[in-house]
């Protein structure tokens, strides 16, 4: 979160860098502001690629995370079998009918 911030505060630095600098010294500020950005949206991209690859590798280990959370939650039992639809649905009093 700490990353994506910096990214979006450089952004606005870069977008608003008109009303605070006049127009022969914007380039610096441009380079710095993009530099910044791109850094830190490459750390929370990279940082994010690092947990799904760790998760994936997780997936595929007999005693993983994954296994221990779907057992913590009951999820590797399988759904309770739905009710047959054959019958119609009972109608209810439309408010119509409440009102006289």
């Amino acid at each position: 979160i700490v990353f994506s911030n910096i990214a979006f505060a450089a952004v606005t630095v870069f977008e608003m860098k008109r009303l605070f600098v006049d127009e022969a010294s914007q380039q610096a500020i441009v380079n710095w502001t993009i530099l910044i950005a791109d850094l830190a949206i490459a750390i929370v991209l990279i940082t994010l690629a690092l947990l799904l690859i760790w998760r994936l590798a997780d997936l595929f280990n007999k005693d993983g995370r994954w296994r221990e959370e779907l057992s913590e939650e009951g999820l590797d039992q399988p759904p309770p079998p739905m009710p047959p639809l054959s019958a119609p649905l009972q109608s209810t009093s439309s408010p119509t009918e409440e009102r006289s």
